[in-house]
Parts: C-alpha cells; sequence; structure tokens
C-alpha cells in the first residue's frame, strides 16, 4: 500500500545565533510546507539521523568555515546531516523506486524532498546503526590510508568518539596487539576500557607524555588522529620507527578548542614517520569491503556498533549538545 505525502514536515533549526558554545535551546522544532519534488526529485521519509559533534563548527555566523566542506547553518536555517530513510515518491522509470531505502544528507527533518542523484540505495534490512555508522570511515583509513601489522600499537584519539568507538575494534580484528585511546577524564576512560576493550586509555586531565610513556612503553606504531591539537603532539613525540599517522579530524577545533598543533620536526626524519591528511571518499572501492567484512564481523560476535538511540525530533538538539560534551560512546541517532 502506497503511503501518502503529508503537506508539511518538523524540521529542526537554528532560531538564534549562539553565544559561545550553541546550547540545546539555540534551537526549535518547527513546521515548514514539504516542497513539490520536481522533475528527477523523490520525497523520503526519514527513519533515522545521525547526529554528528562536527555540526556545531558549522553553527551560527552565516559564513563559510576553512576547512569544513559544509555549508553553515545561518539563523532560520534548518540543520542536516545523513540520515536514512524510506521512499515514498519516486519519478517514474527512474533507478530508486517507492518503497525502496535510501541514505541521504537531509536529516533533523521528518520527510525530505531531495534529487535522486543525491540518494544512495541500502539494503531494506540493514540497521541504521550500521547505515549510519563511521565503521566504513575507520575501515578505510585502517586499511587504505595506512595497514595495521600483526602486533602493532595503535593509538585512537577521541576513542569513545563516532569513529574512534569503531576504528578501535576494527584495529583489533585487524591484527594489532595494543589498541589504547584517548578521553576527556579518567570516568570517561574507564567507561571506554569496559565497554570497546581498549587496553588503556590516555585522559587529558593528567600529563599525556607520562601516560603514553606507561600505556605503550615501546612507543606508537599507528595513530588514527581525530582531534588535533595537545593529543596529536604528545602521540608523535610518543612515535616509534616508521609510526603512521592518519588525521581524520580536528574535534579539538570543531568544539570550540584549539586543533593548532606544533609538532617536532626534528623526529620525521629519523624515525621515517609518516603523516597523512585522510578522507574514506578518497577510496570509494572500500565502501564495499567494508560492507561485506562488517557484517561477517558483526555476525560472529568480534564487532559490536557503539553507539546510542534516542527517540524523538524534539530531542534532536540536546543529543547534539550531549554528544558534544562526551555524554554518549559511538554513533548516536535520533528516530523522528
Amino acid at each position: 500500500m502506497t503511503t501518502p505525502v503529508p503537506a508539511a514536515t518538523r524540521v529542526v533549526t537554528l532560531i538564534r545565533e549562539p553565544t559561545g558554545t550553541p546550547r540545546a535551546d539555540d534551537f526549535a522544532v518547527v513546521e515548514r510546507p514539504l516542497a513539490e519534488p520536481g522533475p528527477g526529485a523523490v520525497v523520503v521519509r526519514v527513519r533515522a539521523f545521525r547526529v554528528s559533534a562536527s555540526l556545531l563548527a558549522m553553527v551560527g555566523g552565516g559564513r563559510e568555515r576553512r576547512g569544513v566542506p559544509f555549508p553553515p547553518v545561518a539563523v532560520g536555517d534548518a540543520l542536516y546531516g545523513a540520515a536514512m530513510g524510506t521512499v515514498l515518491a519516486a519519478p517514474s522509470g527512474g533507478p530508486i523506486t517507492v518503497g525502496d531505502t535510501v541514505i541521504h544528507h537531509l536529516g533533523w527533518r521528518d520527510y525530505a524532498v531531495l534529487p535522486v542523484r543525491d540518494c544512495r540505495m541500502v539494503p531494506a534490512d540493514v540497521s541504521p546503526a550500521v547505515a549510519l555508522g563511521f565503521g566504513g570511515t575507520a575501515y578505510a583509513a585502517l586499511t587504505r590510508g595506512t595497514r595495521v601489522h600483526p602486533g602493532d600499537t595503535v593509538l585512537v584519539t577521541a576513542g569513545g568518539s563516532a569513529i574512534g568507538a569503531m576504528a578501535g575494534q576494527i584495529a583489533r580484528i585487524l591484527g594489532a596487539g595494543r589498541v589504547l585511546a584517548t578521553a576527556s577524564d579518567r570516568s570517561r576512560g574507564d567507561r571506554l576500557m569496559a565497554e570497546l576493550g581498549y587496553d588503556a586509555v590516555v585522559t587529558r586531565d593528567r600529563p599525556l607524555d607520562a601516560q603514553l610513556g606507561q600505556a605503550a612503553p615501546d612507543g606508537l606504531d599507528v595513530v588514527i588522529d581525530n582531534v588535533g591539537g595537545e593529543q596529536l603532539a604528545a602521540a608523535v613525540r610518543a612515535a616509534r620507527p616508521h609510526a603512521r599517522y592518519v588525521l581524520l579530524g580536528s574535534l579539538a577545533g570543531q568544539l570550540g578548542g584549539d586543533s593548532t598543533v606544533q609538532l617536532d620536526g626534528g623526529l620525521f626524519a629519523p624515525l621515517r614517520i609518516t603523516l597523512r591528511g585522510y578522507s574514506s571518499d578518497d577510496d570509494p572501492d572500500a565502501e564495499a569491503e567494508w560492507r561485506e567484512r562488517s557484517a561477517a564481523w558483526i555476525a560472529d560476535g568480534q564487532l559490536v556498533p557503539a553507539g546510542a538511540t534516542v527517540g524523538g525530533l524534539e530531542r534532536a538538539a540536546e543529543a547534539l549538545i550531549g554528544v558534544a560534551a562526551g555524554e554518549y560512546v559511538g554513533t548516536v541517532l535520533v528516530e523522528p
């Protein structure tokens, strides 16, 4: 039976310019007319969307952010992000039909109208946690951005983030001998060790170099960096010969801190250190490989898609602030 297309949709919008760090009451759920789908467009009912802390880097100011590949969110604008949903209306004879499940980037609402070309089909039975999680990014970083050798000591900065929670598990599966993480404080560090199986967690509330020296006395082989700043600098000082550093993000700067980093250039040549900025977009072939391998790893219990699901569009802004504050582990989804 065909589901009728509604005339309106609820949308989370920015209602005032944040003063300092955004707060949940800087946002509101409003109802807006749903645009008529033109030729080549689909209407999608959103089943779930991802809440990413990096979205806060785009909020307010109405101007482009250097190094941020997405448009800013000004007062009156709707928030956006990766979402999964069911197609309610589609052009006849096209590659996407009514009832298909798709991924798109117009989350933070009940219904979305967007071009077919901006949708990617996924199997109807795939869970939102897998479809919207960052496992594919972490997998590509650990198999294309660098490669984990058997017995490597691996450090994942922001080890409880959406990417970090998957990267630590994947590194272990790929043969790492010891997997470490960074976290904000000891309480969160203990949680990451209990829930994600890290061997040790280095926390920002104590001197980083001393902790890394104790957690990895022989040094680091691979670093998956999601933070930048002082955590990356300390990780470079702990490098073993031929250490490989893959830089995926700069959460320190996106969350109001300082991602600027001063590295000891005298270490790179003698230790043969490599440092690489990386995006999984560089290796689109990794996605299909990830889907196949992750399905087997999840089935046999080696991999657990860490995260949480929040019910209700009205709780989405609160979830965003909670993600930025480190209240969650893994990928956070909202089901409208």
